[in-house]
């Protein structure tokens, strides 16, 4: 899928078009756009819900793969 799909520029246009609340207020440091298009890409592909979504990031090497993601312990915080 990341041969076919340049993550980066949708990613760009996304933050763009719906740019987030800054955190000045104190808020939670936000994930990066292209980590929640990947996540969300691979809810739709497999037909997950969130639960379900939350517990193969958890699990599958293959979906850490894909996010570009080497420790889990980026997930959990």
């Amino acid at each position: 899928m990341v041969e076919h799909v340049d993550f980066e520029a949708l990613a760009e246009r996304i933050d763009v078009a719906a740019p987030r609340p800054s955190r000045a207020n104190g808020a939670r440091p936000r994930y990066p756009t292209v980590l929640m298009i990947k996540i969300l890409m691979l809810q739709q592909l497999y037909n997950l819900a969130d639960d379900a979504l939350e517990y193969q990031l958890l699990d599958r090497r293959s979906f850490l793969r894909f996010l570009d993601l080497t420790e889990i312990s980026l997930l959990v915080k």
